[in-house]
Order: structure tokens, then C-alpha cells, then sequence
């Protein structure tokens, strides 16, 4: 019997509940309706979200405005219902499936120095089939981005997931000269491989333990996945787009031999937006397509304690926002945002459902 998308009960046919639509509904109709659409916000300029609130949709029942990017802003979720309550509900309804692991990678314990060149060069050579021409390309492109101040390689680990992540491989044909440049790539389909430095920031805010469960959405080229296997046991990709995900699905295939930590990378071709239930809820999520709110499954599919990553905003310009679910003293569930780049804009590709429409009003 088929499952609801965003909760997993039994259903008749492919799609949602009964109650999980009645929510996307309501969600739908806040966003159109509500007092300052995050649209409208944003389009207004940096100032609203650094000085004023903004408005993030959830679920039916709960109604919330995100704080400043300031990290002691608050957000509170509130219903007829406790947050608490609806919580410990919809964690209920989750498949909470886990694939076993098929390539620990806690038990790796030789890997390449990252505070020398020479010593890096040395090691990979030793260890990969990779070239000394790639490798010097990226070990200059972690280091523009390290000088360039911004945080991006905070984290160490990180930055070594980086450095043993074959950018190459994951770039098209057409493009492959520029793989250590500067800028997202073209990988066809109208998606685009991010740029590093905004991967590393991405990957850094994330904040992966070995043990946490990431879901991504939008696996495009691949190479986000690639660098969270590096970092995490559990990592689970949905692409959207059918071309593309065979593609990359068939790529992951090819290099699991050479690199066996992409095993452990659970793939599907589906629509993002309802998450993926049978292995909810999630540590992490990250989502590497812009969009201008928080999609309702997404956020209950994040344990308390989690973290998503998302472009947030209109199609011509985004910020980077880094999200923190968490439970009051009282039950109450709050979301905690913090703009990671302080106010920078990026731009990612739209999120888009099956036909290729985007979610963003």
C-alpha cells in the first residue's frame, strides 16, 4: 500500500493524507494571505532581515514570524495544539529507517594532512587515481577560500572533505576546465554545480557528526552528496529531475569502487518539498534550491536539535539561511535562523515540483 509523502501512513493511492493536504493548503493560503509574505521581504532588501521580521510558513495550526538574522531572535511555533504535541505526533507517523552502513567511515584512520601542500599532493597520490594537476587546483581553491575570510572552512572537517572530493568528476564535460574556478557550472537540465566556497559554507554551517542522518534535496551533479559522505554514515539524496538523477545515480555507481564512502549515499528520483518519510526525521537537511519558504514537511521532518540550510528568498537573489529547530523548556518548538553570510546574497536554481514549476510565490 502506498505511504503519504510527508508522514508515511498507509493510503490508498500515491501522495498525501488527508490531513497532510488540509495542511499544505492552509500553508499555501498563509503564504498568500499573511501580513509580510517572505517574497515581499526580501525584495525589499537586506534591511528586513537583519532589522525586522520575517515570515516563515509551517503546518496548519502553527503560525510563526523568524527573527532577525541574529541568532537570539527567536522563533516560536504556536496552534490549538502544543508544538510539543503536533511534534511528538508527526514523529510518530515517520518510517524512522535507517540503511544500514556500508562503509564506516569513523574507522578510517589514515588521511591526508591539510596543513601542507607538499604533504597533501604526497598522500593522495599515494592513496587515489587522481592527478597531480587536479590536486594542486584544489588545494588553491581551499586556500583562496580560507583567505578569504568569510568562515567557510571553520570547520577542519570540512575542509578535509573537501580536499578528498574529486570536484572533477562531478563536473560536466563542457565545463571541466573550470572546475576549480570560482563560480557555479552548468551540468544541464538548467541546474548548476555550486560554487566551492559556497559549498564549504554550506557544508560548514551544517555542523555533520559521523552518526547524524542528512537528507539533501536537489542531488544535481552529485558532489554536495560526495562531500557529506566524507563527513557522515548517513546520507540521503532526492533529485527531482529524471534525466539527471540517472545520470548522476549512474556516476555514484561507477565511482563507489574507487571511492567506497559514496555507497553509503541513498538516492531517489522524487519531489523534495514532501521530504522523505520512511527515513524521517533527520539531523540535517540541506537544500541546495532556492526557495521562499520553508517547506511544512521539511520541518517536521527535522528532529529537535536540527539543522536545515536553505537559499531563502525570490528567484533574483537569496540569503543563506541556516535554521535551528529546538524545544523550550515548556515543550513549545522554536526555529532559530541566522544568515550565515550576514546579509550577502547568493543565487541557486528554483526549487521546482514535478513539472517543473517553482514552489516560490
Amino acid at each position: 500500500m502506498p505511504n503519504c509523502r510527508v508522514c508515511g501512513v498507509d493510503i490508498p493511492e500515491p501522495g498525501l493524507c488527508a490531513e497532510c493536504q488540509a495542511e499544505q493548503s492552509a500553508s499555501a493560503a498563509k503564504r498568500r494571505a499573511g501580513p509580510l509574505p517572505l517574497i515581499i521581504a526580501l525584495a525589499l532588501g537586506v534591511v528586513l532581515i537583519t532589522a525586522t521580521a520575517i515570515i516563515i510558513s509551517l503546518p496548519q495550526g502553527e503560525t510563526t514570524t523568524a527573527g532577525t538574522g541574529d541568532e537570539s531572535q527567536p522563533v516560536t511555533m504556536q496552534g490549538t495544539r502544543t508544538a510539543a504535541d503536533r511534534d511528538n505526533e508527526s514523529m510518530e507517523k515517520f518510517g524512522n529507517q535507517t540503511v544500514p552502513v556500508k562503509y564506516d567511515i569513523t574507522k578510517i584512520k589514515d588521511q591526508p594532512p591539510i596543513d601542507n601542500q607538499d604533504g597533501y599532493i604526497k598522500w593522495m597520490l599515494a592513496h587515489t587515481n587522481e592527478s597531480e594537476a587536479s590536486l594542486s587546483l584544489r588545494w588553491e581553491r581551499a586556500q583562496l577560500i580560507i583567505q578569504s575570510g568569510q568562515g567557510e572552512f571553520a570547520d577542519p572537517n570540512a575542509l578535509r572533505a573537501f580536499l578528498l572530493t574529486p570536484r572533477e568528476r562531478f563536473t560536466r564535460g563542457q565545463n571541466l576546465f573550470a572546475t576549480y574556478g570560482a563560480k557555479p557550472l552548468q551540468i544541464g537540465y538548467g541546474q548548476t554545480i555550486t560554487a566551492p566556497n559556497v559549498m564549504a559554507m554550506m557544508t560548514t554551517s551544517l555542523r555533520v557528526k559521523p552518526e547524524d542522518k542528512i537528507l539533501e534535496i536537489g542531488t544535481g551533479s552529485g558532489y554536495q552528496s560526495a562531500v557529506l559522505a566524507r563527513l557522515s554514515n548517513h546520507v540521503y539524496s532526492i533529485e527531482i529531475i529524471k534525466e539527471l538523477y540517472q545520470q548522476t545515480d549512474k556516476l555514484f555507481t561507477s565511482l563507489e569502487k574507487e571511492y567506497p564512502v559514496y555507497k553509503n549515499i541513498v538516492r531517489k528520483l522524487d519531489d523534495g518539498y514532501y521530504g522523505w518519510a520512511k527515513y524521517a526525521p533527520f539531523d540535517k537537511i540541506i537544500i541546495t534550491c532556492s526557495i521562499d519558504h520553508l517547506p511544512p514537511p521539511l520541518i517536521k521532518q527535522l528532529k529537535v536539535g536540527g539543522i536545515i540550510i536553505v537559499p531563502l528568498g525570490p528567484p533574483y537573489r537569496q540569503f543563506l539561511m541556516r535554521i535551528e529547530k529546538v524545544k523550550n523548556k515548556d515543550g513549545q518548538i522554536r526555529l532559530i535562523q541566522k544568515d550565515v553570510y550576514d546579509g550577502m546574497g547568493v543565487i541557486f536554481v528554483p526549487f521546482t515540483d514535478s513539472k517543473g514549476k517553482s514552489y516560490s510565490k
